[in-house]
């Protein structure tokens, strides 16, 4: 008979490396509390605790490279001693740090990489483990695990409708030849036709009521929304919805028939590219007699 360690543990967004354990917590843009999914993630992180014995925790703040140097040094500290409160029962030494902005990566994709750098790198030091059950457990008896990843919930399949179809309320029209410049709310200059061509189909069917919706790629499921460069705002399927609200609206197009609204990425087309996210939907919400 072997004398094992049997230790089960489920390992949500930290790693445990000899005595270090890590734990990052990620932000919305231009927020010093972070959202209530990485919060989850936290507290199901700290329940270890109650295993081991603590030496001492690192809190280290980061920003991306959006805002003043001083104001991001501000923000990062503050990102840091959000989770200092969550230690103060705890007689340890606590070192706080606010680095400010990290240097965008040399990448395509910058509003993935800038996700990344606004964050809190949460490091906790230990000496023993001495909590921990310890049985004998024979050999013969040890049933191998594997550990399964939680799946996330499968995207809501959405049945697309074609101009050519006679529409009824709750049919969609995806717009995917409107074409975003990536990280703007501003329409590539070859999506033109596609534009016109929504307003015609619109202007021939004034029964028609609708809200148009705007979607967005390459963020993180934690993140309501990506942001928009060009206002700095962290609302861009917002943004990009509006854009062609406005521009129907110039156009002779009722606004008692639309609404818009931004769904950030909460609605990802299954088995499609991620770019394919980046897009614009016309739902029908009322159809007039």
């Amino acid at each position: 008979m072997l004398r094992l360690v049997a230790i089960a543990m489920l390992l949500t967004g930290f790693s445990a490396c000899g005595q270090t354990l890590k734990y990052t917590a990620y932000f919305d843009n231009d927020k010093a509390v972070p959202t209530d999914v990485q919060m989850d993630g936290f507290l199901s992180f700290t329940k270890i605790l109650d295993t081991i014995t603590i030496q001492n925790v690192t809190l280290t703040g980061y920003c991306d490279d959006t805002g003043s140097v001083a104001y991001n040094v501000a923000l990062s500290q503050k990102r840091a001693q959000y989770f200092a409160n969550y230690f103060k029962n705890n007689p340890v030494s606590i070192e706080i740090k606010g680095i400010g902005e990290l240097p965008l990566e040399n990448t395509i994709d910058t509003l993935a990489a800038r996700s990344k750098n606004r964050r809190t790198d949460i490091v906790i030091r230990y000496i023993s483990a001495t909590k921990l059950a310890i049985e004998d457990i024979p050999v013969t008896n040890i049933t191998p695990v594997t550990a399964i990843a939680p799946k996330e919930p499968e995207p809501e399949h959405f049945v697309y409708k074609a101009f050519s179809d006679n529409l009824q309320v709750g049919d969609r029209l995806l717009l995917d030849k409107l074409v975003f410049i990536g990280g703007r709310s501003e329409l590539r200059k070859r999506s033109g036709k596609a534009l016109v061509d929504l307003l015609a189909y619109l202007k021939r069917n004034p029964q028609l009521y609708f809200e148009i919706q705007g979607h967005v790629c390459c963020i993180y499921s934690y993140q309501k929304d990506a942001v928009d460069e060009d206002t700095q705002e962290n609302h861009l399927s917002l943004n990009r919805a509006r854009f062609i609200y406005n521009y129907l609206l110039k156009n002779g197009i009722a606004k008692e028939r639309m609404t818009f609204n931004g769904y950030g990425r909460q609605y990802p087309i299954p088995n499609g590219a991620e770019s394919d996210n980046k897009r614009v939907e016309i739902l029908v919400t009322k159809v007039a007699n």
